[in-house]
C-alpha cells in the first residue's frame, strides 16, 4: 500500500464503528465573533442507518474557516471513513469530509491535491489545519 498523506486501514465489512456524538458547529446559530464548537448528541439509532459525524470548510487563504459541522445520518461514502479527510472539491472553495466513530470530525484533513499550507489563526470560526481540539 502506498500513502502519500495518511494510511488508513478500515475496519472489516461485518465490523463497523458506532457514532453517537459529534463536533458540532453552526455559525447562523451565533454571532461568529462569540460562536464555539460544541458537541452534539446523534439521534437516536434507526435500523439499517448508520450516523456520522460531518464538517463543511472553507481554505482560501491558508488557514481552515470552519463553516459548519455535526451529525449526519446514513451517507454510503461516509462508511468505514476513520478519519475526517476531504474529498477533492476542486470545483468549489469548500471542502467536506465525513467519518464514522465519535468526535471524528474533531481533526479534519485536506486532500492531498490542496497545494497550500495550512496557518494557524487564532479567529473565532476560524481553525488552524488539521485539527478542531
Amino acid at each position: 500500500m502506498i500513502c502519500r498523506v495518511v494510511c488508513v486501514v478500515p475496519p472489516p465489512p461485518s465490523q463497523f464503528v458506532i457514532t453517537t456524538k459529534c463536533v458540532y458547529y453552526n455559525p447562523r446559530e451565533c454571532p461568529p465573533a462569540t460562536c464555539n464548537k460544541t458537541v452534539e448528541e446523534c439521534g437516536k439509532s434507526v435500523e439499517g442507518k448508520r450516523w456520522h459525524c460531518y464538517a463543511l470548510w472553507t481554505n482560501k487563504t491558508g488557514s481552515i474557516v470552519m463553516l459548519m459541522s455535526g451529525c449526519w445520518i446514513d451517507v454510503k461514502n461516509c462508511y468505514n471513513q476513520i478519519m475526517c479527510i476531504s474529498n477533492d472539491m476542486s470545483r468549489t472553495d469548500e471542502s467536506f469530509c465525513c467519518c464514522d466513530g465519535d468526535l471524528c470530525n474533531a481533526k479534519v484533513y485536506d486532500s492531498p491535491v490542496r497545494s497550500s499550507p495550512l496557518t494557524e489563526t487564532p479567529t473565532p470560526g476560524v481553525y488552524p489545519g488539521k485539527f478542531l481540539n
